[in-house]
């Protein structure tokens, strides 16, 4: 200011403030590959790791969505579009995109992860004996909710079961439904994340929390060929 500085609070993003929401719909084919669109919003600390994209050209846009989805192999972004609402802090990014061989083939089988976009591998280091506290920094909210059409001629052979986990570093909540009528997959997430301090003989639950939502997210669907 004119008259001299000031120190001031600046607004803390905990928790749910943290949110992203990410809302697909792709088909997948006989060869493995997949093909669809994306509505990715954030806000508070996840908009701050999203907006730039705004002023970003095609080459670093792709980049950036080659390192952001790095599970999907092959993928290609067919094209883009962003929205900034700087008022509310909330940015939405609708993609079109499409990958090569994002499912295994074998045999008669296809096995794939329905959670394509938003999935977790985090696990902890694993200490014999834990001396100190440990924190969580910047708690978030994340929810998925993917629609996937699965190919003709084939039918569910095995899928991940329900999975519901509610404790004090938050909850984490994934189902999977088989829509006949339609032959499609519903998947839905959440991940709560809570940040805070916590005493060390809580590490170990929290590396088995972290190690659940891990490899729930990264389960597999199998498919079985029924037909020629």
């Amino acid at each position: 200011k004119p008259d001299g500085g000031e120190i001031v609070t600046t607004t803390a993003y905990l928790g749910k403030d943290n949110y992203q929401k990410i809302k697909a719909e792709y088909s997948l084919n006989i060869d493995g590959s997949i093909a669809g669109n994306a509505v990715v919003e954030t806000q508070g600390v996840q908009y701050n790791n999203h907006f730039n994209l705004e002023e970003s050209n095609k080459e670093q846009v792709e980049k950036y969505y080659k390192n952001y989805w790095s599970q999907i192999n092959n993928i290609k972004i067919v094209e883009y579009q962003f929205k900034n609402n700087r008022r509310d802090i909330s940015f939405e990014e609708v993609i079109a995109l499409k990958a090569t061989k994002y499912a295994s083939i074998s045999g008669n089988r296809i096995l794939f992860m329905p959670n394509s976009l938003d999935r977790s591998s985090y696990v902890p280091d694993r200490y014999r004996n834990r001396e100190s506290p440990f924190e969580i920094q910047r708690g978030y909210l994340d929810e998925d909710e993917y629609t996937i059409d699965l190919p003709k001629g084939y039918a569910i052979e095995a899928m991940p079961e329900a999975t519901l986990v509610e404790n004090e570093f938050g909850h984490y909540n994934v189902n999977i439904e088989y829509l006949p009528d339609e032959h499609k997959l519903q998947y839905r997430r959440s991940f709560f994340l809570k940040n805070g301090t916590y005493p060390k003989e809580q590490y170990n639950p929290y590396r088995e929390f972290r190690k659940k939502v891990s490899t729930t997210d990264n389960a597999q669907v199998v498919l079985i060929k029924t037909s020629i």
